[in-house]
């Protein structure tokens, strides 16, 4: 015996208040990280100055190694992480050992303009999610 459309929908509406009602998720998925590490390249003004304290004062996360080919400035930015943010960073002269760490989630990328494209395939090809600013109008 066919149904038409109405008797589906009574009978639907039926099944559904007989279940009961249905589940509400949970704000929090379980198994979700608790923390987020950061890993930043390019310790210069804008990577220093910017990107390291608009990520650590997010909730969460927490940036736990440096890399710059400049020894100076990584040191400067590692300096910093101990003194404000009471934490040791790693320190990595060459991006690539930086990327090869597992428990890196995100690479937050202050390099100069002509590093942006290559620094960033690299970290995707690492797995790691990457915030970068590129100047795409400036250079291709």
């Amino acid at each position: 015996m066919p149904v038409n459309r109405r008797q589906f929908v009574k009978r639907s509406s039926a099944a559904a208040a007989a279940i009961g009602t249905p589940m509400v998720c949970s704000s929090r998925v379980l198994g979700a990280n608790d923390e987020i590490l950061v890993g930043l390249v390019g310790t210069g003004g804008r990577g220093t100055g910017t990107h390291l304290p608009q990520f650590e004062r997010q909730k969460g996360v927490t940036v736990v190694a440096v890399s710059d080919a400049d020894h100076g400035r990584m040191a400067s930015a590692a300096k910093i992480l101990e003194s404000r943010y009471h934490h040791k960073a790693q320190q990595y002269p060459d991006m690539r050992k930086m990327f090869e760490r597992k428990d890196i989630d995100v690479i937050g990328n202050a390099t100069q303009v002509y590093w942006h494209g290559l620094s960033t395939i690299w970290a995707c090809q690492a797995g790691k999610h990457v915030y970068v600013e590129k100047p795409a109008s400036r250079y291709i």
